[in-house]
């Protein structure tokens, strides 16, 4: 459960980091009228595929390592 905890954290922090960020100069000229450029969309997309993916790697690894623990326990 311990692992669990430490992959939320890590995606609280960051989705905080995310929006601390201040937009580049190019961004807040280039922004749409609802104040968000599409590079900033771009990179959040990117961010939240790369967790994901760390996400789904540790559920991975995590399952492997009950089943190797119930096996090892009969």
């Amino acid at each position: 459960m311990e692992h669990v905890d430490c992959v939320t954290t890590a995606v609280q922090s960051e989705r905080d980091q995310i929006r601390v960020r201040r937009p580049a100069y190019e961004e807040s000229r280039a922004a749409r009228p609802d104040g968000i450029a599409v590079s900033t969309l771009h990179r959040a997309e990117l961010l939240s595929r790369e967790v994901v993916n760390q996400i789904r790697f540790r559920i991975h690894l995590f399952k492997r390592y009950i089943l190797c623990f119930f096996k090892s326990t009969d």
